[in-house]
């Protein structure tokens, strides 16, 4: 198993993977890293049309801009409301502000289940105490979740089933 991507232990929001994915102003400044890993890692996918950004409102106003913004659940009526299905590959936007100017962290889905997501989240809590890194996660559906962006209008990213 390899070992986990980490922070340096006495510089927060540091570490040479971390400083090689930003620019010389994020490493700098020790900005928060959540949005540039997951923008990063879409631009390693292959979505370019998206640029690196530490924030993680920047994602959002992208997607939106783009009509590749889900409300994770939308009010289809008074007393119905649909909760929005994301896909392998979407970047889901966590506590965001009702203008989606602000959000608070950021993640790439997995994998989705009835109940629970399964992300891969950078600057998140490790299984290195007092270290964040890079984790998966699973949460709750009914969770903090505002929406997901989608790398595609049309459809989700299609992971592979087996090793090849």
């Amino acid at each position: 198993m390899a070992a986990p991507t980490l922070e340096d232990t006495k510089s927060p929001n540091r570490s040479r993977l971390i400083c090689a994915m930003g620019t010389k102003e994020s490493c700098a400044q020790r900005w928060p890293w959540c949005a540039i890993f997951a923008t990063t890692m879409w631009r390693m996918a292959g979505v370019r049309a998206i640029s690196m950004t530490p924030a993680v409102s920047g994602i959002v106003q992208w997607g939106i801009a783009r009509g590749r913004w889900h409300e994770a659940t939308k009010r289809i009526s008074a007393t119905k409301t649909e909760r929005y299905k994301p896909g392998a590959g979407d970047i889901v936007a966590y506590g965001c502000n009702r203008s989606r100017t602000y959000c608070d962290h950021t993640g790439i889905v997995a994998r989705v289940g009835t109940r629970t997501l399964t992300t891969i989240e950078g600057n998140t809590s490790s299984p290195v105490k007092g270290r964040d890194g890079v984790a998966t996660k699973v949460r709750s559906l009914d969770s903090w979740i505002s929406g997901y962006i989608t790398p595609v209008s049309y459809t989700h990213l299609t992971l592979p089933t087996k090793r090849i």
